[in-house]
């Protein structure tokens, strides 16, 4: 992150980082259930080969830990934030994020991109792992097709 990027962040209010807080747990919510109908789609016989089922598998398990895990830490921080606001009057929605809750959207922010690199990475396995058979099988009529 960039020095000006960090210095903007410093000036959040309370209220922009509860609000971002909140996106963040409803789009991993949109993520977690894309990562369901996945492992439903897994229950069939749509993947062929074993090795592209068992990476899915993997990726669906992997991504769903890191989108759970970035999900609790997103609502966990906005509790500690919105109990802080209680038991001190002094701040509100308006005033700058305390100095305890900087750094903490940085450290999560990166676990969030791992879990929706790791769920690309599911997602493109998966489509190889569909098309992979028949890739081959297209392969071979053009190898056997002959020239001019």
């Amino acid at each position: 992150m960039t020095e000006q990027q960090e210095e903007v962040q410093n000036k959040e209010s309370i209220r922009e980082r509860l609000d971002k807080y909140n996106r963040l747990q409803r789009m991993s919510n949109w993520v977690g259930g894309g990562l369901v109908a996945l492992a439903a789609l897994m229950t069939t016989n749509i993947v062929g080969h074993d090795l592209f089922r068992k990476l899915v598998i993997t990726g669906i398990v992997l991504s769903g830990v890191l989108v759970g895990h970035a999900r609790q830490k997103f609502d966990w921080r906005e509790t500690q934030l919105r109990r802080d606001m209680a038991r001190d009057c002094r701040l509100s929605e308006d005033n700058e994020v305390p100095d305890s809750h900087r750094n903490f959207l940085n450290q999560t922010l990166r676990l969030w991109k791992g879990a929706l690199i790791c769920t690309l990475l599911t997602g493109l396995a998966f489509l190889i792992g569909i098309w992979w058979a028949e890739l081959g099988n297209l392969w071979s009529m053009i190898i056997r097709c002959p020239t001019g």
